[in-house]
């Protein structure tokens, strides 16, 4: 595993990327390397997910070299070394290096010659192109903003209808609510009638109890006294008095009846 470590040509380059200046630096007790130790440790690197280039940056930081400068000799057209020269290779690598410079400044005349025949054609022509291009993303966000405003038209015009809908529900949610209670009421008035009429009705059977056995009992005197009568002159040998006996029978009746109601 490659670990990133502290050396002394990382740390200037972590330093410049702490959060502190030079006036916080001469007011704080804390140095560099406090800031640092303060950092969470550095990831592990598992090496065989990276490319061998990355792999040699990597060692090389670690081990603190110097990055290599770049090699510009592919640029120059020098010759081999002086101890080299009596060398066929080097000179045939010299040669090489001579045919490649001269092929790459070919193209580039080449590149020159076509940018002066066609550059402006082509700028004209990539122009254009960018231009239908620009036109085409306008007309595509034309279309995309027109199908948005319709499907906004057509969720307003669902929101209004389901708005009507729900104030219709709501209404007849009222006016059920509303006949609801006023069924209640005249429940409750009902049941207070009802409650009234059978006390009516209790004291009203109470009265009649009442006097049905008051007649009884007036119509059993009423008996009596005819019966003593036709016993007293049957007795005496008299008479009987007129309209004794019809009287002696309609209070025998009563007397039945009274009963008879009482019961």
């Amino acid at each position: 595993m490659i670990r990133r470590q502290k050396t002394p040509s990382s740390q200037p380059l972590l330093y410049l990327s702490l959060p502190f200046n030079k006036k916080q630096l001469a007011s704080s007790t804390k140095t560099p390397e406090d800031y640092l130790a303060e950092l969470p440790p550095a990831r592990d690197l598992d090496p065989s997910r990276l490319s061998s280039l990355i792999r040699a940056e990597l060692l090389r930081v670690s081990e603190g070299r110097p990055m290599p400068p770049l090699d510009a000799s592919r640029y120059r057209l020098d010759p081999p070394p002086p101890d080299r020269r009596g060398d066929a290779g080097a000179w045939r690598a010299c040669l090489d290096n001579a045919r490649a410079q001269l092929e790459h400044q070919g193209n580039r005349v080449v590149n020159l010659e076509l940018a002066l025949r066609f550059g402006a054609r082509a700028a004209e022509a990539n122009a254009a192109h960018s231009a239908a291009a620009a036109a085409l993303l306008k007309s595509e966000a034309r279309e995309a903003l027109s199908r948005v405003e319709g499907i906004n038209r057509r969720r307003k015009l669902e929101q209004e209808r389901a708005a009507e809908e729900v104030r219709e529900h709501e209404e007849r949610w009222v006016r059920g609510v509303r006949k609801c209670a006023e069924i209640e009421a005249a429940c409750a008035r009902l049941e207070e009638e009802v409650a009234a009429l059978a006390a009516e009705a209790g004291e009203g059977a109470k009265t009649a109890k009442a006097k049905a056995g008051k007649d009884g009992a007036t119509a059993a005197a009423a008996n009596g006294n005819g019966k003593r009568g036709r016993d007293e002159s049957e007795n005496f040998g008299l008479p009987p008095l007129p309209g004794g006996e019809a009287a002696a029978e309609e209070g025998g009746e009563e007397g039945e009846e009274a009963a008879g109601a009482t019961g």
